[in-house]
């Protein structure tokens, strides 16, 4: 577990520059006035993790696999799957983000050659995976993707009807499946991610939503990797993909490296990155 944290700082700076200005995890839990909140948690998060640091490389858990299940929000009245403009993007594009999502997390990454120096000495496997789920809540077969058709794209992460709606087409419980629900949102976000709560550690007893909206939403026209719809510029090669690796790090407890408030005088509570203003 030591070198946990520290990979996983890194993924989230490495897209960050891919991902910052649209992010919405931060500007939805400041529309929720939160912001407060996920800094005191985040304090208590690197207190827990701190002491996670000192336990001794024999210690080190197996990696993590986490099953995934992606729900499909689209405007297909046909049902057609995959095409550059339809938001009922195919299994294959969908895969390519998982796949991406997996080199990142094991630093497998074929650009790891561009960490920036500040990083080389503590970038590393942050020994998890993330796969489609086999088995469906009744333990049923599946192939780890649902999709329902809505006339109402796009939909707005910072109004709560449209969240609510949305997750509801679709959700497996949190405590067994990662959410992510794909669809066309507003605003110019490209992803939104829940931060994580209700566990038995301390400082990370107290939520800031449910666990039936715990999860990671993304813009279809941005997740995956170079396949059906995602070809919007500036996401070129070594971008494609990297929006879900940064969601993904909110989703497990990081704020940005500026720590949200865009100057150096702030600080993202991890102590292996410099103060930094923005990208």
């Amino acid at each position: 577990m030591s070198k946990f944290f520290i990979g996983l700082v890194f993924c989230l700076f490495f897209v960050v520059l891919s991902a910052q200005n649209r992010c919405g995890t931060i500007s939805y839990h400041n529309h929720l006035k939160q912001d407060s909140s996920a800094l005191e948690f985040e304090q208590r998060l690197q207190d827990y993790l701190s002491r996670q640091l000192k336990r001794t490389a024999e210690e080190e858990e197996d990696v993590y696999v986490i099953p995934v299940v992606v729900h499909v929000i689209h405007e297909n009245s046909q049902g057609e799957i995959g095409g550059a403009y339809n938001s009922n993007i195919s299994e294959e594009q969908i895969q390519t983000q998982l796949d991406r999502l997996n080199l990142d997390f094991r630093r497998k990454n074929e650009d790891t050659t561009l960490t920036p120096s500040y990083f080389t000495s503590v970038g590393a496997d942050v020994k998890i995976e993330f796969y489609l789920a086999n088995n469906d809540p009744n333990g049923l077969p599946t192939n780890g993707i649902t999709r329902h058709y809505s006339p109402n794209l796009p939909y707005n992460i910072y109004n709560s009807s449209h969240e609510l709606a949305l997750k509801e087409f679709g959700y497996w419980p949190s405590d067994q499946y990662f959410n992510i629900w794909v669809t066309e949102l507003t605003s110019d976000v490209l992803g939104q991610a829940q931060f994580p709560s209700g566990t038995d550690y301390k400082g990370l007893t107290e939520g800031f939503e449910t666990a039936e909206t715990d999860g990671v939403v993304m813009d279809y026209r941005y997740f995956g990797d170079s396949e059906g719809t995602v070809n919007f510029s500036p996401y070129t090669k070594y971008r494609m993909g990297r929006t879900l690796t940064h969601e993904v790090g909110h989703w497990l407890g990081l704020l940005h490296i500026w720590g949200n408030a865009y100057t150096c005088a702030a600080t993202d509570y991890c102590d292996d990155t410099p103060p930094q203003s923005d990208d």
